[in-house]
């Protein structure tokens, strides 16, 4: 008996939660990765270095062809002579054109990291933070030329526990995708999966997130805060100023606790009872675990005050 000839397939990829799959699928004996695709380096930091992306980074690291056009439209030519049987693409950052959607023989696939229809777009997790939802999940699909409207192949439900953030969340919803992707890809090709259409009549979206989206509106609830917090702890973070001087808060907590009036929205205050540090807002405070001063490190409320004790009384605000 012949053995199986290799799945032949091109990966497209940019950020850091696409490294643990295109690991994985680099490794499987039954796949072949003719090449990896992902966007150019981009300035980043302060500095604005040239940095490359994560999956730049690994694709180095395994010995596997990079590309890095400009506009995925340019990499055409290229993909047909590859003759590829089938394109992943996790999180690459470009819209696929239609032309290139009918190179590969099987069609293209895209991991998204929420149940379709619901949360289509570019940030269905961080949506799920701000949502408050309880739960959410990975989809594996056939992609079309909307935005996240292709056909079904698999879907699995995650939960979402109250203590999760972008990163633990992240986390949970890559292991899941990695695992139905390796699957999903063998049976995809085989015949073994019909795709399933989506209704449209439930779908819902999410946006491109902005830097300004990280700014603290202390005139919300707490509850809202720490979503937003939770949902933009990797970019852009939350933030706030104090003394002209940009302050992320890292890590913090709704809480109910006040202090004594008069009092506005944004007032730093120590509970007498918990001595925990909080900022209070519209409804309830939040009470702060991390948190960083412009050019200093990040310090934990208690560390913060030894340094800078003159914060209880003063007022964060959203601008310089």
């Amino acid at each position: 008996m012949a053995k199986a000839k290799p799945i032949k397939i091109i990966f497209l990829g940019t950020p850091k939660f696409a490294v643990p799959i295109l690991e994985k699928l680099a490794k499987l004996p039954k796949i072949k990765i003719l090449t990896v695709v992902t966007e150019p380096d981009r300035p980043a930091g302060r500095k604005r270095k040239s940095t490359p992306s994560p999956i730049k980074v690994i694709t180095k690291k395994l010995k596997l062809t990079l590309f890095q056009p400009q506009k995925i439209s340019e990499f055409a030519p290229k993909i047909k002579k590859l003759k590829p049987d089938l394109a992943v693409v996790v999180a690459y950052g470009q819209i696929i054109p239609e032309n290139i959607l009918k190179i590969p023989k099987k069609g293209i696939i895209n991991v998204h990291p929420s149940l379709l229809p619901k949360l289509r777009g570019p940030s269905p997790i961080q949506a799920a933070l701000l949502k408050g939802s309880k739960t959410t999940g990975t989809t594996i699909m056939l992609m079309d030329k909307g935005m996240d409207t292709g056909h079904i192949l698999i879907q699995k439900k995650v939960k979402i526990s109250p203590d999760d953030d972008f990163i633990t969340l992240s986390k949970k919803l890559n292991k899941i995708s990695t695992k139905l992707l390796e699957k999903t890809i063998s049976n995809f090709v085989k015949g073994k999966i019909k795709p399933v259409s989506q209704n449209n009549s439930k779908a819902t979206y999410c946006s491109i997130i902005k830097k300004e989206d990280g700014l603290l509106d202390f005139k919300k609830p707490a509850r809202d805060l720490e979503k937003q917090i939770k949902a933009f702890c990797v970019w852009p973070k939350s933030f706030c100023f104090w003394k002209k001087k940009r302050m992320i808060i890292h890590k913090a907590k709704a809480s109910n606790i006040e202090p004594e009036p008069p009092a506005v929205a944004g007032l730093v205050f120590q509970d007498k009872k918990s001595k925990k540090t909080a900022i209070l807002v519209g409804s309830g405070s939040l009470v702060v675990e991390k948190l960083q001063l412009e050019d200093k490190k990040a310090l934990t409320s208690g560390e913060f005050l030894n340094g800078y004790p003159q914060i209880i009384g003063d007022i964060l605000k959203n601008k310089k």
